[in-house]
């Protein structure tokens, strides 16, 4: 069910500086067809001087085409999570999963242990292990949060855990990990949630802010102040998930979101200062060239790295120009344009809340966000990629890179 391909485990550790991490990302082939054949490819994280994005002048890392080193039928509800040496495919639709031994890839997707499944599942990955949040279909307001898991892959066994003492739905959902204190960070809408979600104000949710201790596994809800504004769509499992770098929460929108097209919008909440920062940037004018174009829906996954560097991916497409010289008149001037090439963005950013300065109409403080380094890769179809995450073994993508040249 799988291609080929060998790895080394992951040290399942934040690193504390660019050193040889790797990105794992999957996608469909986007050919406008109910296509189910997910590809996996593996590329290095950028290295902060390194840059291949040049507009005009392709670089060598362009003309090298993306080789997968997986491909597995899958359905498009499909989530995604790395522990040690192996990814995991949690399913919407079943309480399937599957797993890719990351050490023996040539062995293909294998059926793992019953997990008890979810609508839009949260992952979250700590000391090796594999935490899961799920929730009820958002038709239903009064859902109780029917599963939190947790996967231990010594042992091969999911072993359920306490429900949290009010009852958050999958909806818009977030959660985080709070890597420094052992904790996972989950809203749960307040019970007036739903007059601000039926019209009134779609800005902001009332949630309470709950925190799970792993290590003495008990709920605790944030007391100061006990009601927090959420903003609308900030939980999304499929688009902007929730990175915690200490305690500030960083997460991207989709592109198209505030109408502002090809923009990438990503904000931040510093739990402590119950304050809230935005930052933009134009992707169009910070990376493409003539005729290029986004092709991406939406940024996955926003990667940290480490420090206040974080990491996205996103495709475009370049067209010829093949209608310069032609008559505006003529029939064929309006042909739709025939595709040149399409490729593959690994962006480094850095990300930085200016803490001083006034809130604007909207309640925001400036996010500063600075491109600082750039990957740009050549794909051979569209990609629409749905899920993205970091390996911190440098060794995986050096035994991909020989296989894939066979």
């Amino acid at each position: 069910m799988a291609e080929e391909g060998s790895a080394t485990t992951s040290k399942g550790l934040r690193p504390t500086e660019d050193d040889g991490s790797v990105i794992l990302f999957g996608g469909f082939e986007n050919d406008h067809r109910m296509n189910k054949r997910m590809e996996w490819y593996c590329i290095k994280v950028p290295e902060i001087s390194d840059s291949s994005a040049d507009k005009d002048f392709p670089s060598e890392n362009q003309k090298q085409k993306l080789k997968p080193f997986s491909v597995v039928e899958l359905d498009e509800l499909t989530y995604f999570a790395a522990s040690g040496s192996s990814i995991y495919c949690l399913s919407e639709s079943t309480n399937q999963v599957l797993t890719l031994d990351l050490t023996r890839v040539s062995d293909g997707w294998k059926l793992g242990p019953l997990a008890i499944g979810g609508w839009k599942p949260h992952k979250i990955i700590l000391d090796g292990k594999l935490y899961v949040l799920g929730g009820g279909l958002p038709s239903n307001a009064g859902d109780q949060f029917p599963c939190m898991e947790v996967f231990d892959p010594n042992l091969g066994t999911w072993e359920p855990l306490p429900d949290p003492p009010y009852a958050p739905t999958a909806f818009d959902m977030v959660t985080a990990l709070l890597e420094p204190t052992k904790q996972i960070l989950v809203t749960s809408f307040h019970p007036r949630h739903w007059r601000k979600y039926c019209g009134q104000d779609d800005t902001y949710y009332d949630c309470f802010f709950l925190t799970y201790n792993v290590t003495d596994r008990y709920w605790t809800k944030f007391m100061n102040p006990p009601v927090r504004n959420l903003r609308r769509r900030c939980g999304d499992p499929e688009y902007n998930k929730a990175v915690a770098v200490g305690n500030t929460l960083y997460l991207v929108l989709p592109f198209d979101d505030y109408f502002l097209k090809d923009v990438l919008v990503m904000h931040a909440y510093d739990i402590d200062k119950n304050e809230w920062f935005e930052g933009c940037l134009n992707i169009p004018n910070e990376f493409f060239g003539k005729h290029e174009f986004l092709t991406s829906r939406a940024p996955r996954s926003l990667i940290h790295l480490y420090d206040q560097k974080f990491c996205i991916l996103f495709t475009s497409v370049t067209y010829l120009d093949r209608n310069r010289n032609k008559d505006k008149r003529s029939s064929k001037y309006h042909e739709l344009p025939e595709v040149e090439c399409r490729y593959l963005y690994c962006v480094t950013l850095e990300v930085s809340p200016i803490l001083e300065g006034e809130e604007d109409s909207a309640g925001f403080k400036v996010l500063d966000i600075s491109v600082v380094s750039t990957k740009k890769y050549l794909l051979d179809h569209d990609l629409e990629i749905m899920d993205i995450l970091l390996l911190d073994d440098g060794a995986f993508y050096t035994s991909m890179q020989k296989k894939t040249e066979l």
